[in-house]
Formats: structure tokens, C-alpha cells, sequence
């Protein structure tokens, strides 16, 4: 778990078992490729890519003036 997120594990039975993948997902919500037909559920798609940055805080989004400072 990184980030507070979990991203699936050698043989999770997870990897490649999406039904009806949305045609055009080719990114997981960390950016990486979502390849080939039998996508992953999920967040994420199993991969050997370093995770890139997870989701958006609140401190990144939304008026400026309504951050927290830092």
C-alpha cells in the first residue's frame, strides 16, 4: 500500500480479469499504460512501471485561496 492506495500484487486475481473494459482507458489513475484487451479491475493495472504520483490532495486542486497554507 503506497500512498494509502492498493495496487495488485503478483497473482492477484485481479490482473486481467475486467469485463467490458471502456474502450479508450488506456491509463490506470497513476498514469501508467492499461495495455493490451484484458485490462485490470480497478485502479490501477499490474505493472513493473515505478508508481507515479498517486491521486490529487486537496492542496492541489481548487482555488488557491481555499488551500491549506504550507
Amino acid at each position: 500500500v503506497a500512498q494509502g492506495i492498493f495496487r495488485p500484487g503478483p497473482g492477484s486475481p485481479v490482473i486481467g480479469a475486467a469485463v467490458d473494459a471502456a474502450p479508450g482507458m488506456h491509463l490506470d489513475g497513476d498514469t501508467q499504460a492499461r495495455p493490451g484487451k484484458r485490462q485490470d479491475v480497478g485502479y490501477n493495472h499490474d505493472s513493473a512501471e515505478a508508481a507515479r504520483p498517486g491521486p490529487l490532495t486537496p492542496n492541489q486542486v481548487g482555488p488557491r485561496w481555499l488551500r491549506s497554507p504550507q
